[in-house]
């Protein structure tokens, strides 16, 4: 994998900047994005830090998967079901990450954490996004931080896709599969968790974990 191989044996941190088979570009909203082999990579700020984070390809992607087999509490996971902090909100094409940092909230787990305690409790979509290898690597259900940006670089990210073209409905930039909704794997409370429509609104209201087959976008925390 263009290297890849040497840096893990060698214990080393992989680092996309050495790895990178596309040009590495700066979009209008100032995010640093990049193409491999099997994902796209953009640098993004969610006011902890600069992180970077691997979008599986369309062709690694799923429609119609349950958040969770049953409407029950995941007690390792904090619910964010406090409205007037962490209601619903809107996002646009093309937000930097100083707009999207006042949009909304972060979760405070990583989406790897929330992915595992998913798959424990019993969770189709992170069964799926965990089966999903990029780098080496298991993917995981994007929180909700994460997720904001790959909406909002839905654009840029299919523009580096090879495999757009073949699963149009699982692009990013049609944000069709199922009921142009897809997971994140925040926690609303013990019946919900967060989703992202197509219109660009992150929402948990009326629609329940285990009653609603929404969209999987495997990512990689790098």
């Amino acid at each position: 994998m263009f290297g890849n191989t040497l840096l893990l044996c060698a214990g080393k941190k992989f680092d996309p900047w050495l790895d990178k088979i596309g040009q590495v570009q700066t979009t209008p909203s100032g995010h640093q994005i990049w193409y491999l082999q099997d994902c796209v990579c953009f640098k993004y700020n969610d006011g902890s830090g600069v992180k970077t984070l691997g979008v599986a390809f369309a062709e690694k992607r799923a429609a119609g998967l349950k958040w969770q087999n049953a409407n029950t509490d995941i007690a390792a996971m904090f619910n964010y079901n406090n409205e007037k902090l962490y209601n619903h909100f809107y996002l646009d094409d093309g937000m930097t990450d100083t707009q999207l940092n006042a949009v909304g909230f972060n979760d405070r787990a990583t989406a790897k954490s929330n992915t595992a305690n998913m798959i424990a409790a019993g969770s189709p979509a992170a069964d799926h996004a965990y089966s999903v290898i990029v780098q080496g690597a298991h993917c995981a259900v994007p929180n909700v931080q994460q997720m904001k940006r790959v909406f909002s670089l839905r654009k840029q990210i299919d523009a580096r896709d090879p495999t757009v073209a073949r699963y149009p409905s699982l692009a990013l930039s049609n944000w069709v599969f199922t009921n142009s909704r897809a997971w994140t794997s925040t926690e609303c409370n013990d019946m919900r968790a967060y989703f992202m429509r197509s219109d660009g609104e992150c929402n948990w209201r009326s629609l329940y974990k285990a009653n609603n087959n929404f969209g999987v976008i495997p990512v990689l925390e790098m």
